[in-house]
């Protein structure tokens, strides 16, 4: 028996030795070989077939693949991965000179493609080997990681396989018996064609199928495909030769925002990567390979994985996507051969195959919208409602009540808010970025919490373009309605979850990257890694970043349900009306509550005008002054164009379900008016107003109105003029002396002699002249000039009324207007006519106190100037005219009557105003001086000394002119009146000369005039409101005609400072500050001079005359 122990297997470390002997000389002989085969070529005896040929050099290359992946080694494990296919896992030490000596990637790969067969030899291969020899070929460039060569054999490869698909489905359906149109042969009947684990070398990615081998081809050529229909994943599970089985298939799940974004991320870097035609004739061949077989899946996943490739896959802006890289026909083919191939599977039994729809970004936008009937309800706050009101109270702030001064509402959006079982609308906004019209055949909102039906069926967009899309329902309950997008399904495609993309989304990759190769394609670190890394940062390094698009989610509130109220009449026609500027007239308002279980227990009212935004961009003018200012927030906020007539005792308004209620509404005719605007928010509260602790909401009824405003009676000029007292003094004496007369006895009593008063003939002025000092009566008047215009065309009648100034005895401002005087006069159309009226003369105790504001949106209490060449003279006198135009106005009052219509309305007197020299005219002084002679004997009062006493040395021939003897010792009284609201203490100086004289002869008084004393003298402190008498014996020696002049100069200036703690000037001054401060405090001492001067005759001392006689000399 032979010695068989030389055959036995060798020892591990020989055999080591004998497999790196291998590899060493492999590289050499596989050249050898492949080189005595092409020689063997030439001749055709030894010629060696193709297919011979093509697979030894496809079996070397693969040896030389696993040995370059081994590092230029061979050992037991790479022997496995050779025969068994498996992957070799083997780490294996690096040697540098191995790795030298062993040939390279590139080497081994064109050996590897010396196996392809020349055009002359395909011609001769037979189908099965031709695929064989492409499939063996791309085995191994995959294992080498030449993807890019790898697809270009694949691509091959389809081109090869699609004949005999072809081939193979006539086939069967002529045993079937059928049109080849009409064979449903399963592709597993070409699964002896080829070795589709010799193709993908085995490894774990692979599995049966020729949805495997088209997918696979797919990702080298970067092509995105979807998830296989009906499945998350695709999961063909093949067992025993056995076709997948649907009931192995993953459910139906629909992805949330998060993993929609995510998607679309990788879709997108996906999408950088490879050329689009490539991309577009790749899936084009897998279609044609998939209705070949035919596989009705395959047909939709790869039509619809091809409509997304030549999509934009973004978010477009405003400015619209890009135009699908493919012809209209194709585009319009491809969708109705996925609605065609979804009808013939319904048929055929496949329920679950549709098709994935191709965007993501389908909608855009979910808005909230109302049924025309009804009005969105908005939350109101406790603060924005007014419990209680006081008795004739009108509240000037808040949004319910008329202020076009409250400040502007936010211009975001109001918070939606839905109601319990009342219908609701929303709009999505859908898009369309292919150029065929999209048919949906039913869309829905995806929601949460609230039980809610929304849903919109057969609905189609257009090509190119955004379609919204009204979905309503009706809530169920309240509750928190969640909104995270919709659930659409598209014709021939499966039902889908899309969320809200509002904002413009691009997947941009970044310009500088350290990989140009597919994203899911294996790669290794390019330089050493710390054992820290994790994948995640592995896979950072590698892919380029992009920032993922954002999803939308909003919620609504259900509120319970609302009462609603509709405008059941207006009494206006049309809902117009005609006024004259003044004229107030009303209209009713019948409001009517069709809810059906709901009341309204909450009622209120504001009004919108045109006038409105004409005044608040009079605001907004920062050059106004204060005082113009003052006049538009005076005409914005206190004379309201719109007016509720509703007493205020009255209960708060209820309306019942089914119930009706009228509301009065006056309308004041203002100039500039042409439109006005009721806005009604009403609501139900359940509780009283006073117990309301959280918001409450409110819907609002609006009633627009037309308004037409004409013309009516203007103040076109106004005047004032000084007005002599004498026709008050003149009125006092009659008055004395009547009560006089009436106690002598009837013979003491001296007949009166007639005067030009009594025989002057009766003027429209003699009974208002009559009045003047008597009673309430004041003596100090001026003289008013009003000049109206008629601008209608009809004659109107006006009435003019003038009071008196209030006083503290004073029981109130009504029983003042009954008491005041009035002016009539009829203007006829277009004519001016002017009125003469008597008013009285004004003391300001703060002439320079600060303009108030009437805004209640700012906290300020009053108008400060703006203007930058600020003055404190300036604003002294702005200040004074404008208080003094105020009490002025609180003086008077207009109205006009039309007599032909009954029509009347009230005449606008703020356009009067006033100059420095009216200002002079209308105001008492600060400090008044009255001059009064009288004699020794009774020297309290010139004039009852005058009247009343039989001593006939001086008498008095106006209020301020006095006729007196020569050589008569006389007292000249000198009454002080403070009528300033801060005492003073005043230096006196009195200066008597001749009259109608030169200045020099005038003063010269030597021998013509005596007195006992100072004409010069300084007084006590007089208080404000204070008088005081100071008396000088005087004695004039000649006869003559003189006068007496008298000022008052302010001895100290006056300084809120000095005033004594808590006196009501210095508290006023501490509320007003700074602007007051500045204004009252001066350097300079005022001087008053005297606004009448004495005039003084002289004559003899044996001249007498009776007192009346010298009244009626006057008159």
């Amino acid at each position: 028996m032979p010695d068989l122990a030389p055959l036995k297997s060798p020892n591990a470390a020989n055999r080591l030795v004998s497999l790196q002997n291998l590899c060493t000389l492999l590289p050499d002989l596989v050249n050898n070989i492949l080189h005595l085969y092409v020689r063997a070529a030439t001749f055709t005896a030894d010629q060696l077939p193709q297919v011979a040929f093509s697979e030894s050099t496809i079996r070397f290359a693969k040896l030389m693949a696993v040995i370059e992946k081994s590092h230029g080694t061979l050992d037991d494990a790479g022997l496995q991965a050779m025969v068994l296919n498996v992957e070799n896992n083997s780490n294996t030490s690096l040697i540098p000179s191995q790795l030298a000596a062993f040939p390279s990637k590139a080497d081994i790969a064109a050996v590897l493609l010396r196996a392809l067969p020349t055009p002359a030899m395909d011609r001769l291969l037979d189908m099965k080997d031709r695929i064989n020899i492409l499939a063996g070929i791309s085995s191994v460039l995959a294992k080498l990681g030449y993807h890019r060569k790898k697809a270009f054999i694949l691509r091959e490869l389809m081109i090869a396989l699609l004949p005999a698909l072809i081939q193979s489905r006539k086939d069967n359906a002529a045993e079937m018996g059928v049109h080849p149109a009409a064979s449903l042969s399963s592709f597993d009947h070409i699964s002896n064609i080829m070795d589709f684990e010799e193709i993908f070398g085995g490894n774990e990615r692979s599995e049966s199928g020729i949805q495997i081998f088209l997918t696979t081809m797919c990702e080298v050529y970067g092509v995105v495909l979807s998830p296989n229909p009906g499945l998350e994943r695709i999961k063909l599970v093949v067992s025993d030769g056995d076709a997948p089985r649907p009931e192995d298939a993953e459910p139906i799940s629909l992805d949330d925002s998060n993993s929609v974004a995510n998607r679309a991320v990788n879709e997108a870097l996906i999408r950088s990567f490879g050329d689009l035609g490539l991309k577009i004739d790749v899936l084009r061949s897998c279609i044609n390979t998939c209705e070949a077989l035919p596989d009705l899946r395959g047909v939709l996943r790869f039509s619809s994985a091809l409509l997304k490739t030549v999509g934009s896959g973004v978010a477009p802006g405003s400015e619209g996507g890009d135009v699908p890289a493919l012809p209209v026909e194709d585009q319009s083919r491809l969708f109705n051969s996925i609605s065609r191939t979804t009808t013939a599977a319904k048929k055929l039994g496949l329920d679950d195959s549709e098709a994935e729809y191709w965007d993501e970004f389908l909608v855009r936008d979910i808005e909230v919208t109302r049924a025309s009937s009804l009005m969105s309800p908005v939350s109101r706050g406790k603060s924005q409602l007014y419990a209680t009101l006081p008795e004739g109270a009108q509240a000037k702030e808040g949004p319910f009540i008329y202020n076009p001064f409250v400040a502007k509402p936010s211009s975001a959006a109001a918070e939606p808010l839905l109601i319990a079982g009342e219908e609701a609308v929303f709009t999505v906004l859908c898009q369309n970025l292919y150029e065929f019209d999209m048919e949906i055949e039913w869309i829905k909102l995806d929601t949460t919490e609230v039980v809610v039906n929304y849903l919109a069926k057969n609905i189609t967009i257009g090509p190119l373009r955004t379609h919204s899309v009204n979905i309503a329902g009706i809530p169920k309950s309240p509750g928190v309605l969640k909104i995270g997008g919709c659930i659409a399904k598209v014709k021939g495609c499966r039902e889908k979850r899309f969320p809200i993309f509002r904002s413009q989304w691009k997947g941009l990759r970044e310009t500088k990257v350290k990989t140009f190769c597919l994203p899911m394609a294996a790669t290794t670190a390019e330089r050493p890694v710390s054992t820290t890394s994790t994948s995640e940062q592995l896979t950072s390094q590698r892919l380029p970043s992009t920032k993922a698009p954002v999803a939308v989610a909003f919620a609504i509130n259900v509120i319970e349900s609302q009462p609603n109220m509709v405008v059941k009449a207006v009494s206006l026609s049309q809902s117009a009306i005609m006024l004259l500027e003044g004229e107030v007239q009303r209209f009713n308002i019948t409001l009517c509550n069709v809810s059906s279980s709901t009341p309204v227990d909450l009622l209120l009212l504001t009004f919108n005008d045109s006038t409105s935004a004409i005044l608040q961009s009079a605001l907004s003018n920062k050059d106004l002054s204060p005082a113009e200012h003052y006049e538009v927030e005076l005409a914005s906020y206190r004379k309201e164009a719109f007016r509720w007539r509703r007493q205020t005792k009255d209960p708060e308004p209820v309306i019942a379900p089914g119930g009706e209620l009228t509301l009065e509404i006056e309308v004041v005719g203002k100039p500039g008016l042409t439109y006005g605007a009721i806005f009604i928010d009403y609501g139900y509260l359940g509780v009283p107003k006073s117990q309301i602790k959280d918001n409450f909401y409110t819907r609002q009824v609006h009633i627009p109105i037309t308004v037409t405003v004409n013309a009516s009676v203007q103040l076109a000029r106004n005047d004032f003029l000084p007005f002599t007292g004498d026709f008050a003094w003149l009125n006092q004496q009659r008055q004395l002396l009547g009560s006089n007369n009436s106690q002598r006895p009837s013979s003491d009593k001296r007949p009166r002699a007639p005067s030009r008063v009594s025989t002057a003939p009766q003027s429209r002025f003699q009974p208002l002249l009559e009045r003047l000092g008597l009673g309430t009566q004041g003596s100090e008047h001026c003289l008013l000039l009003l000049d109206f215009h008629n601008a209608w065309p009809n004659p109107l009648s006006i009435s003019v009324q003038v009071r008196e100034r209030t006083t503290p005895q004073d029981p109130s401002l009504s029983d003042l207007w009954k008491r005041a005087y009035t002016v009539h006069e009829l203007i006829q159309p277009g004519h001016t006519s002017r009125l003469v009226l008597l008013l009285p003369r004004i003391a300001l105790s703060n002439p320079h106190a600060p303009i108030p504001s009437l805004r209640p949106s700012t906290k300020r209490q009053f108008i400060l100037s703006t203007n930058k060449a600020y003055d404190h003279d300036s604003e002294r006198s702005a200040r004074e005219a404008f208080w003094l135009r105020e009490e002025v106005l609180k003086l008077m009052r207009a109205s006009w009557t039309e007599d032909a219509t009954g029509r009347t309305g009230d005449i606008e007197l703020r356009p009067l105003r006033l100059s420095p020299r009216m200002i002079d005219a209308i105001k008492l002084e600060e400090v008044g001086i009255e001059l009064s002679i009288s004699s020794d004997s009774s020297p309290s009062s010139s004039l009852s000394s005058s009247t009343a006493s039989d001593d006939p040395t001086v008498r008095q021939l106006a209020r301020s002119s006095f006729l007196v003897p020569t050589s008569a010792f006389l007292t000249l009284t000198t009454t002080l009146t403070n009528r300033l609201s801060h005492p003073i203490t005043p230096l006196l100086r009195l200066q008597p000369s001749l009259r109608h004289q030169s200045y020099n002869v005038a003063l010269d008084l030597g021998k013509k005039f005596a007195f006992n004393g100072a004409l010069q003298q300084v007084l006590p402190t007089l208080a404000p409101g204070e008088s005081k008498d100071v008396r000088m014996g005087v004695v004039w020696l000649c006869k003559g005609d003189f006068e007496i002049r008298a000022c008052v100069e302010e001895l100290k200036v006056w300084k809120g400072g000095e005033e004594k703690e808590g006196s009501a000037d210095r508290g006023r001054k501490e509320e007003v500050g700074v602007d007051l401060e500045g204004l009252a405090e001066r350097t300079e001492r005022i001087v008053w001079w005297g606004r009448e001067v004495c005039l003084v005759d002289v004559v003899d001392g044996g001249g007498r005359c009776d007192g009346l006689e010298a009244i009626g000399v006057f008159v």
